[in-house]
């Protein structure tokens, strides 16, 4: 949306006036909301502005994906959807990972598998992962 589009720009813009590499986590959404074309592309090219992009998730599988997220959604707090049928939400959440999938795919620098490993786990494998694309490597000759 024209919202998640704005607040971009502005992280963009203290991104740009530090020297200090940041880490953002977005939602889906920010890449593959349901609103026009023109946010979605214009997001993307200011993430890849930021740097390197991530896409992180539990499994290579889309269905494994969904039963998971099924599963989360049952231990959070906070109801997000009006129904409570597991299955209803497994539909629903694989419909989005489909639609979403390949995008976030090709949008991605890289794909990190994180299966359900702790957030500390998860951050530990992303700065790895970014040393690795980051770091000159050298060839003697």
């Amino acid at each position: 949306s024209a919202q998640e589009t704005d607040i971009l720009e502005a992280i963009c813009g203290k991104a740009a006036s530090s020297d200090s590499p940041i880490v953002l986590a977005t939602g889906g959404d920010a890449v593959a909301h349901g609103y026009a074309e023109q946010y979605m592309t214009k997001n993307v090219r200011l993430l890849k502005r930021l740097g390197l992009i991530f896409y992180l998730t539990p499994s290579l599988d889309l269905k494994a994906n969904a039963r998971l997220l099924v599963e989360r959604i049952k231990n959070d707090s906070v109801q997000r959807f009006t129904h409570t049928n597991n299955k209803l939400l497994f539909d629903e959440y694989l419909g989005i990972l489909t639609k979403r999938d390949k995008l976030y795919k090709d949008t991605a620098d890289a794909v990190i598998v994180t299966g359900r490993l702790p957030p500390e786990e998860v951050a530990t494998l992303v700065t790895q992962r970014y040393c690795a694309m980051t770091t000159p490597s050298f060839s003697f000759v």
